[in-house]
């Protein structure tokens, strides 16, 4: 029976693409949310209800490097992701860009770089939904190679009222968006 082991010393990284696109260098990358895998929330991209990850853009394509609720990071490939769409599906879900341009490294960097990186970021501790999750792995990934997004801290102290404006705001229905575009 064949044997599948991680191709990387790390327990926390989880890769679904082979070498190649691991170590092709990333050219942009855009900061990217989706609605939580919650059925009262499935219409909501707030602030803080959402889910936040990082689409890398590469000459093998797209990849979609992600933290998750198990504590550890995801690298999918992304081929629905277009640069000039704002909204992409992927895994059933759709996802929508923080900001129509993505944002360009300060060094030149590796997919495989840039997941690493996450994994030493967020390692210490487990996932947490308030202090420790994708939005501070998201944001300090991209920090750390000189990329702005939305800072998850700004809103620490004001979090439980954002919650409440994220689920009182009324936003687009990402499937039609999606459709039309």
């Amino acid at each position: 029976m064949c044997k599948v082991v991680s191709s990387t010393a790390s327990d926390m990284l989880r890769v679904n693409v082979g070498r190649e696109v691991m170590n092709a260098k990333i050219s942009e990358v855009f900061a990217v949310r989706r609605s939580l895998d919650i059925e009262a929330l499935s219409n909501k991209l707030g602030k803080v209800l959402s889910h936040s990850a990082a689409v890398v853009i590469t000459n093998k394509g797209p990849v979609l490097v992600e933290y998750m609720g198990d504590s550890h990071v995801y690298v999918f490939k992304c081929n629905d992701f277009k640069s000039e769409k704002h909204v992409f599906k992927q895994r059933g879900f759709y996802f929508i860009c923080d900001k129509e341009n993505g944002e360009v490294p300060n060094c030149e960097i590796t997919v495989k770089m840039f997941a690493d990186k996450m994994v030493e970021l967020m390692k210490n501790k487990k996932f947490n939904t308030f202090t420790h999750n994708c939005h501070h792995a998201r944001y300090r990934t991209m920090k750390s190679f000189g990329m702005s997004s939305d800072n998850p801290n700004s809103e620490h102290k004001n979090l439980i009222v954002q919650g409440f404006v994220d689920v009182s705001k009324k936003y687009p229905k990402l499937r039609l968006v999606y459709a039309n575009e």
